[in-house]
C-alpha cells in the first residue's frame, strides 16, 4: 500500500509533493497544451472537462504528486503518480511535464526520486506505456526499464490504454 500522506521528495532540480486540490489551475496551465498529449492514449486531456476528470482521479488516487521546479521559484511544471500494483511492485505513471522542459534533465530527476523511493521500499517499478508513446518508451528505457513480453508474468498488462509493460527491477542488494 502507499503511505498516507505521501512523502515529499526532492533533489537539486525538482520537488515532488503530494497533489492537493489547490494545484488544479496551475496544473491545468501546464496541461492545456494539445501537443503535450499527442502520443498519449487520451489525446484530449488538454480540454478542460477531460483534464478536470483526470485531476479529480489523481486527487482521489492518493498517489499523485505535483512536480515543482526548484530552479524557478518552485513553479508547478507537471504531475506524476504512484500506484500500488502488488506486494512487490509499484507503478510510476500518469506523468506529464511542461513541454518546454522536454529533452532536459527534469523527467529523469523526477523519475529518479520515485525510483529511489520505490527501491527503498524493496519493490520493483512498473511502467505501463501507450504503444504509440515513443517518447515515454525511450525515456523509461534510458532509466534501465526493460520491455516485459512474458504474457504470463503477473505484472504484464496489455490493455488498450497501457499498451506496453516495462519493468525496472530493484537492485539485487536490496532484495
Amino acid at each position: 500500500m502507499l503511505p498516507n500522506p505521501l512523502p515529499t521528495l526532492q533533489n537539486d532540480l525538482v520537488t515532488l509533493r503530494p497533489l492537493v486540490p489547490a494545484d488544479r489551475e496551475d496544473l491545468y496551465a501546464v496541461a492545456n497544451d494539445k501537443l503535450l498529449w499527442e502520443q498519449h492514449s487520451r489525446k484530449d486531456r488538454y480540454q478542460r472537462p477531460v483534464f478536470d476528470a483526470m485531476f479529480d482521479d489523481a486527487v482521489a488516487s492518493g498517489g499523485a504528486f505535483t512536480v515543482l521546479d526548484r530552479r524557478n521559484g518552485d513553479r508547478i511544471i507537471g504531475s506524476t503518480r504512484l500506484k500500488y500494483i502488488s506486494p512487490t511492485a509499484l507503478e510510476i505513471g500518469w506523468t506529464f511535464l511542461d513541454r518546454r522542459l522536454w529533452g532536459t534533465a527534469y523527467n529523469r530527476a523526477m523519475k529518479s526520486l520515485l525510483i529511489d523511493y520505490v527501491f527503498g521500499r524493496d519493490m520493483d517499478v512498473v511502467f505501463y506505456v501507450n504503444e504509440f508513446n515513443y517518447r515515454s518508451q525511450r525515456a523509461v528505457s534510458k532509466l534501465g526499464a526493460t520491455l516485459l513480453t512474458d504474457t504470463d508474468h503477473p505484472l504484464y498488462s496489455r490493455s488498450a490504454e497501457d499498451g506496453l509493460t516495462y519493468l525496472l527491477r530493484r537492485p539485487a542488494s536490496s532484495k
